[in-house]
């Protein structure tokens, strides 16, 4: 489960000259749970591409029904300090500020692939899909986009049109 503790600051003692050094952390969270499963158990042939790509750019291609979004879904997780590779992936702790961009090519995957990720993710990490919006609503959905919504989640799932959109 997450639990949460706060520490606000401690003194480490000072120097020879009589400065104090403070440090304060004000939140260390620990989101690991060492019980909860992996949803999918990835094919050889996935591991094997997951294992190649490394931390590379990387094209990845594999017909249609191949796994391509678990292969996707196992180089998060890394990215996320998950091991899809475990039994138990999510045994480390999460950090909450890392964000990752998944681009799909045609809007109607864009509901299917977050579906997936949430999945995977198990409510450990917060998925938002990201949809168009045409005219005076567009203004507000970048408004939206750059601050409440960019906090609260740590994947997003949209085309690259309106990723474009939001960002010019």
């Amino acid at each position: 489960g997450l639990g949460e503790r706060e520490i606000d600051s401690f003194n480490v003692g000072g120097d020879n000259i009589g400065n104090d050094f403070n440090f304060s952390i004000s939140q260390i969270r620990d989101n690991s749970d060492k019980t909860l499963k992996r949803t999918f158990i990835p094919r050889d042939y996935q591991l094997r591409i997951y294992k190649e790509v490394g931390n590379q750019n990387t094209i990845v291609y594999m017909e249609t029904g191949k796994g391509k979004t678990i292969v996707a879904i196992m180089i998060m997780g890394r990215i996320f300090g998950i091991d899809f590779t475990s039994e138990f992936p999510f045994r480390n702790p999460i950090n909450p500020n890392i964000k990752v961009l998944f681009l799909v090519c045609d809007t109607p995957l864009v509901e299917q692939q977050k579906k997936s990720i949430e999945d995977s993710f198990q409510e450990k990490i917060k998925v938002k899909s990201i949809q168009g919006k045409k005219g005076k609503n567009q203004r507000k959905s970048r408004q939206i986009f750059q601050s409440e919504i960019w906090s609260q989640h740590q994947i997003f799932v949209a085309i690259p049109a309106v990723i474009n959109e939001l960002l010019s």
